[in-house]
């Protein structure tokens, strides 16, 4: 009894899940909607280019709900993401454009790609939130 004690007090959730398409993109920002502390890298503002629909409604949600901060690429300047005013915005230089996103928040870290068919990967694991979120907020001091 002694030892499953110790084996279960150790034992860490780690989980990776793969998402495609529109559905996929819809099941994550159900989960990205409902943090108090997101951080975003490479924000690139595609969302409403996708979920033509609910983008607002979703952005809008995450901005009265949290702390959203946001490190962004250059041509997000020019989409309707950068008329939130709560969210605090930070720029990345015009050559670090790219179509790779990250989100931080919830000891997750999400990888989503838009391009034609939106592709995302959902890391669950401490050690890489806690890893992607002390990089994050190095680079945002530094901007």
């Amino acid at each position: 009894k002694e030892i499953t004690k110790i084996k279960s007090s150790n034992k860490t959730n780690k989980n990776v899940e793969v998402y495609e398409g529109l559905e996929g993109m819809r099941s994550i920002f159900e989960e990205i909607r409902n943090t108090k502390d997101l951080r975003v890298l490479n924000a690139t503002g595609k969302i409403f280019d996708y979920l033509v629909y609910r983008a607002h409604h979703i952005v809008k949600e995450i901005e009265l709900k949290g702390n959203p901060r946001v490190i962004a690429v250059q041509s997000l300047k020019k989409t309707e993401l950068s008329k939130f005013k709560k969210i605090k915005f930070k720029f990345l230089p015009k050559e670090a454009e790219n179509s790779a996103t990250t989100f931080i928040f919830d000891n997750k870290v999400i990888i989503q790609v838009l391009k034609e068919k939106p592709f995302l990967i959902k890391i669950e694991s401490k050690d890489i939130f806690e890893g992607y979120k002390k990089d994050f907020d190095v680079l945002w001091s530094k901007l």
